[in-house]
This record gives C-alpha cells, structure tokens and sequence, in this order.
C-alpha cells in the first residue's frame, strides 16, 4: 500500500473514532463544575409516561438505581417546567410524563470499579491543564497555531519516509490524527472535551490521572511506536540504497546524455 494511502486511511479513521467518541460523551454523561455545568436534557417518551423516576432511570440508561455496583451513576435529574425554570432536584417516586423535559445534572460511568470511570470534562489547556489558566484571547489562537505547525512539522517528517518503514509511518500517522481530533475542538469549542478517567486507591485516597480522550491515546501510541523505531530500528535513517541507485541511474543518464 502506498505510504500516502496509509497516512489518509489512518488519520480518517482516528479522527472519527475520537470525534465519535466526544460526541457520544456529551450525549451521555453530565457534570457539575466550578468552570463550567454540562447538563444532559432529555424528554420523557410515550412508553415512558407514568413511570416512576427510578423507573425512568433504568429505562433510560439501563441500570438500576438501587444497584451500588452498577456501571453508572445518575443524581440530580431536574424536571424543566414553563419559563425554562428547574423543578428539582426530583425524588425517586417522582411520576415522569410524556413531553416532560428532564435535566440530568450529573452522570458518570463506571467502566472499571476502583480503577477506569467515564467523566465528562472541558479541558481549556494542554496535558495536564497546562496554560488553562490563561486568558482566552491568548489560549484559543495559541492552540491552534501550535496544532497546525505540529501537524506539518510530523507531515514533513512523514514525506522523508521511505515506503519499508511501515511502524514509523503509523506512528506519525497516528499522531496527526490524533493532534487534528483535539484541533476540531478547539475550533468548536475553545477547549477539549476529555472523558476516560483512570484512578487507583491509595492510604484510603482517590489518585487519578488527568482525563484524556482518543485524540491522547492515538498520540501516545504513536509516540511510543516512534521511540521503537528510533531505539531499536533504524529511526528515520534515509534509503541509502535508494539514493544509491539513484545517483548511479543520474550518471548513466549523463553518460548517455553526453
């Protein structure tokens, strides 16, 4: 497969599995910060009419409320009545009706217990919140200027590549695909939405690692590829028998030329 080829399909498809995913996190989990509130609003269906909120819950999300063990974990729905004023927070035997517009102030999925959950979060910096604190008139054209000078900066690196050198070409593949993902929201929105959270327990504490995205995993994965390569392989080192051959069939041409 042409080495252009490779570089399209992946960086298509890393771009629409990290897209997908963020889309799927602002459609399904929900947060309360001091930065920002991300509510999810959903309304009640006809098949849903008269059913308690609990009900509603495990009809809604698929997990049972009364479940301490369920990959989940929904509190504070809301009911939005006329004048778009907020009825809640609702009890458990609240009845739902059809039409009824209720907000759910707070959902996170528990993929892992004790170790991976899914958080919804707006990462207004770099890794690690870096420069979130700064201004949005510096932040936003700050981040995009370095995202785009990175993605030619590895292009280029991508077009010095010779065609045998398949893991480097995935590896820079992989990283561009994964800086354009975390572009496109920065151009949406300013910031990135992040929403796997790994933590572990320790001396009774939560330590978690800073939220990422699919953007991130493609990035580290492509770094990691790239450090094999140049550690174990022969890194970015030109096609010396390419350029061999090449000056040889240059001086046959001038020899006949001549």
């Amino acid at each position: 497969m042409n080495r252009y080829v490779l570089f399209a399909i992946i960086v298509v498809v890393s771009v629409v599995a990290d897209i997908g995913t963020k889309l799927w996190a602002e459609n399904n989990l929900a947060s309360r910060s001091t930065r920002w509130e991300h509510p999810i609003e959903l309304v009640v269906t006809d098949a849903q009419d008269g059913l308690i909120l609990e009900e509603w819950i495990e009809e809604q999300f698929g997990i049972d409320p009364d479940d301490e063990t369920r990959a989940g974990n929904v509190h504070s729905i809301y009911q939005r009545l006329e004048g778009d004023t907020l009825n809640g927070p609702l009890p458990q035997h609240f009845e739902v009706d059809a039409g009824d517009e209720l907000v759910v102030h707070h959902r996170q999925m528990t993929v892992v217990p004790g170790f991976w959950n899914h958080v919804y979060v707006q990462n207004f910096g770099a890794a690690w919140g870096m420069f979130s604190e700064k201004n949005e008139s510096f932040r936003r054209p700050f981040f995009l200027i370095v995202s785009i000078v990175a993605v030619l900066v590895v292009f280029s690196l991508y077009r010095g590549l010779r065609e045998d050198q398949r893991m480097m070409q995935v590896a820079l593949s992989l990283i561009v695909g994964g800086a354009l993902g975390n572009f496109i929201d920065r151009v949406r929105y300013g910031y990135v939405v992040d929403f796997i959270d790994w933590y572990i327990t320790t001396g009774g504490q939560e330590k978690h690692w800073p939220t990422f995205n699919i953007a991130d995993v493609w990035i580290t994965i492509g770094v990691v590829l790239m450090a094999i390569q140049i550690l174990f392989f022969d890194g970015l080192e030109p096609n010396e028998e390419a350029d061999d051959d090449a000056s040889t069939d240059d001086a046959a041409a001038d020899a006949a030329s001549a």
